[in-house]
């Protein structure tokens, strides 16, 4: 099994040769973050922006608070060992990673109301939503709604917008509050944000394929794994091995670099992601387990 790490390159160099395209560890890094010209080893494999993945327009995850239809943060596909239960989602070949309303949208709940027989278009639309079959909605520690889409091959390979804004102006959250499809905490418009290209390669994790520990010991007398602080060190210093995969931000599998706890159920199929695009995590990361559907965050 191994680990791989998301690498990501600017949308426009879409038609530019695999070959010659320039890749970079962090969404909006610079040359210190940049892999090597013409690095073979990558593995394009999805996409960041508004745009979602093919699925029916009706079927986008929306926050159940507001009823708002959530940001499109990343569409990727996954390695094979990466694939949640065959059995229980045949036929996947990717995911989508969404998120919504923060928890300060609780308190408005009654604004997601749905009503096909309503005068409002807004709500009528929310009436005709449907949860897609392989939704995955995910709440945290404050009630922060996310979701994670399972996808075929169909719907991975083909492109949808988010769904239309039909809100009347004054109703519904306005751009000032929401972070949805139509609006974004900075009130900047979904349009503005620059897509990019998602890619994987992969890394020399030596604990690719083994579960995340927090022993607090150099090697885990259980399961091998390699803690990336040396705990024996007199100036607390991280293993030489580690210091690259620090660098490397998202990744699947492999070292976890949790900042604060190391969340129960973990297994070694998951992906930790640190902030990038529009996502906020108080300056950490977040993790989700394909395995498990663990779900958690924590601030740097």
């Amino acid at each position: 099994m191994k680990s791989y790490a998301m690498v990501f390159s600017p949308v426009d160099a879409a038609d530019t040769d695999s070959s010659v395209r320039a890749w970079n560890y962090e969404l909006c890094g610079g040359d210190d973050t940049a892999l090597p010209a013409g690095s073979t080893e990558v593995w394009e494999a999805g996409w960041v922006g508004s745009t979602g993945p093919g699925i029916e327009q009706d079927q986008w995850p929306r926050s159940t608070f507001t009823g708002l239809p959530m940001q499109h943060i990343f569409t990727v596909r996954l390695p094979g060992e990466y694939l949640p239960d065959a059995q229980k989602y045949p036929d996947v070949v990717a995911f989508s990673f969404f998120a919504g309303d923060s928890q300060f949208a609780e308190d408005e709940a009654t604004e997601g109301v749905a009503n096909a027989a309503s005068d409002d278009p807004f709500e009528v639309q929310y009436a005709q939503a449907r949860v897609h079959p392989y939704q995955l909605l995910l709440r945290d520690i404050l009630d922060a709604e996310f979701a994670v889409l399972y996808l075929s091959e169909e719907e991975f390979s083909s492109r949808t917008p988010p769904p239309q804004d039909v809100r009347r102006p004054g109703e519904h959250r306005g751009e000032e509050e929401s972070f949805s499809a139509w609006a974004l905490a900075d009130r900047q418009q979904p349009l503005d944000r620059k897509p990019a290209l998602v890619g994987w390669v992969p890394t020399d994790d030596p604990n690719a394929g083994k579960v995340p520990s927090d022993v607090f010991e150099n090697v885990d007398p259980q399961t091998g794994y390699l803690s990336p602080f040396d705990w024996d060190a007199e100036d607390s210093a991280w293993f030489e091995w580690a210091k690259p995969l620090i660098a490397v931000g998202t990744h699947l599998g492999g070292t976890h670099f949790y900042a604060q706890a190391l969340p129960e159920g973990l297994t070694a199929r998951y992906i930790e992601f640190d902030e990038f695009d529009v996502l906020n995590f108080g300056c950490g990361s977040a993790v989700f387990d394909f395995e498990t559907g663990v779900f958690d965050w924590s601030c740097g």
